[in-house]
C-alpha cells in the first residue's frame, strides 16, 4: 500500500487520526497529548490483500468464520471510497462508502451500500456505521466495529459496566456476576442483549476510555492471550500484553434490512480525567 491509501484527519487541538482507504479503517487515533489509544501490531501487513491487524477494522455482513464468506465478511480486505471531509474548529470527519460495485467478490450479497463516518474530537473519537438496502429485496447481515485498544499491562487492565450480562464463549453460556471484569487469561466473549445505549469504561494505568455504544446490541471482548499470538504470523508473541478488543457489535441476532431501509450505529470513545 502506498501514501495516497490512506488520510489522516487533524483536529486543531493536536488530536490526530489516520484511516486506511483498503477495509475503510481506522489504524490510528492520538488525543491531543499525542497519545496512541489504538494497538496496531508491529508485524501488520499492509498489501492491500490481507485485513490488517489492528485499529477497529470493519465487520460486515458476517461476524467470524463461516465456510462461504471470508472471516468476518468482505468489508475489511476491498477498498472503500471518500464521499465527504469536512473540519471545523470542533471536530474533524471523514465519510467513507463501500458498495457492491467495489467490492471485488460479494458472495451474492448484492445492492448495499455501506458508510463509516469518523468524527475526531480533542479527547474523543466517534465512529458511526450504517447499512443501507438499495436493492428490492430484504436481506440480513452481522456488523461491528472490532476496536482494538492500547493498553499499558493486560494484567493491570479491568473493563466495567458488564456486570450481570449474559455471554457466550466456546459454544457455553454464562453470566457475568462481578462489574469489574480483571482479564487474566485468553478471553473471547460476546456479551448479547445490551440496551441500545450502553458505557463501559476499560481502566488501565495510563487512562481510561469511555466506550459508549448507540445501536448496537452485543459486546465482544477478545484478548488472544500467548498461545492464540503464536498462531498469528502477523502478531508478535507478546502483543497480547498491550491490546484489548472491545467491540461494539450486532452478532447475535442478525440485522433484517427491506429495501430503502437503513441501520444505523455508532460507537463513541472519551478519553477520561484520570479521577472518574
Amino acid at each position: 500500500m502506498k501514501q495516497g491509501d490512506y488520510i489522516t484527519l487533524n483536529h486543531v487541538s493536536g488530536a490526530q487520526a489516520v484511516v486506511s482507504l483498503y477495509g475503510g479503517q481506522l489504524l490510528s487515533w492520538k488525543t491531543s497529548d499525542h497519545q496512541e489509544q489504538l494497538f496496531l501490531s508491529e508485524l501488520a501487513v499492509f498489501d492491500g490483500v490481507t485485513p490488517i491487524r489492528g485499529g477497529v477494522p470493519v465487520l460486515f455482513p458476517v461476524f467470524g468464520a463461516n465456510s462461504y464468506m471470508p472471516s468476518h465478511g468482505f468489508a475489511r480486505i476491498n477498498w472503500w471510497g471518500v464521499k465527504d471531509i469536512f473540519q471545523n474548529i470542533d471536530y474533524s470527519r471523514i465519510v467513507l462508502a463501500l458498495d457492491h460495485h467495489g467490492v471485488s467478490n460479494h458472495y451474492g450479497f448484492d445492492d448495499f451500500l455501506l458508510e463509516l463516518e469518523i468524527t475526531l474530537h480533542a479527547k474523543a473519537i466517534s465512529l458511526a456505521l450504517s447499512v443501507t438496502n438499495i436493492g428490492v429485496t430484504e436481506f440480513q447481515f452481522q456488523a461491528g466495529l472490532h476496536s482494538y485498544f492500547r493498553i499499558e499491562n493486560i494484567l493491570r487492565t479491568t473493563l466495567s459496566g458488564l456486570g450481570g450480562t449474559k455471554f457466550s464463549e466456546l459454544g457455553s453460556t454464562s453470566v457475568q456476576s462481578e462489574d469489574e471484569l480483571f482479564i487474566t487469561g485468553p478471553i473471547d466473549r460476546i456479551y448479547s442483549h445490551l440496551p441500545s445505549s450502553k458505557e463501559l469504561r476499560l481502566r488501565d494505568p495510563a487512562r481510561t476510555l469511555s466506550i459508549t455504544s448507540n445501536g448496537f446490541h452485543d459486546s465482544v471482548v477478545w484478548n488472544p492471550w500467548s498461545d492464540g499470538c503464536r498462531s498469528m504470523a502477523d502478531m508478535n508473541l507478546a502483543g497480547y500484553q498491550s491490546m484489548l478488543c472491545v467491540e461494539s457489535a450486532d452478532v447475535n441476532n442478525p440485522i433484517f434490512l427491506k429495501p430503502d431501509d437503513s441501520y444505523t450505529a455508532t460507537q463513541m470513545v472519551s478519553v477520561l480525567d484520570r479521577d472518574r
